[in-house]
């Protein structure tokens, strides 16, 4: 199984960070726009395009330090699975990211697309946060 696993430090502390990760408007500042609620079971999705959006479910939260959701990708068929985690690190915070479920050669395949599209992402997280 092919996975993503990424570390980026940002300047915000782990619970200013939160709010990036759950808050929808901080969300589509530097993800996609999105009906996201950070509560446990709450399906949600992010407008990708006009006629793409990836679907899932927040599966465990632990504020301001754990995210897990599931991930339904356009073009990809089975559910992967993302994780945010927050600890402290100076002033700021170090968040990891892991995506897992890419699964078989298509999985493998797409691993390298979706690995830079999360760098681009996290990038602009930063940015965000200045």
């Amino acid at each position: 199984m092919a996975h993503i696993i990424l570390k980026k430090d940002l300047p915000l502390p782990p619970d200013r960070t939160w709010s990036y990760l759950t808050n929808p408007d901080l969300l589509a500042e530097w993800l996609f726009p999105t009906d996201f609620k950070a509560e446990e079971a709450f399906q949600f999705s992010f407008k990708v395009s006009s006629h793409h959006k990836i679907t899932g479910e927040v599966l465990t939260l632990t504020e301001p330090v754990n995210l897990a959701v599931s991930w339904n990708m356009p073009g990809y068929p089975r559910t992967t699975y993302v994780w945010w985690k927050t600890s402290r690190k100076g002033a700021g915070c170090l968040l990891e990211l892991e995506h897992s479920g890419l699964t078989g050669l298509r999985g493998w395949l797409k691993r390298g697309k979706i690995r830079k599209n999360w760098k681009k992402r996290l990038e602009k997280l930063r940015r965000c946060m200045e």
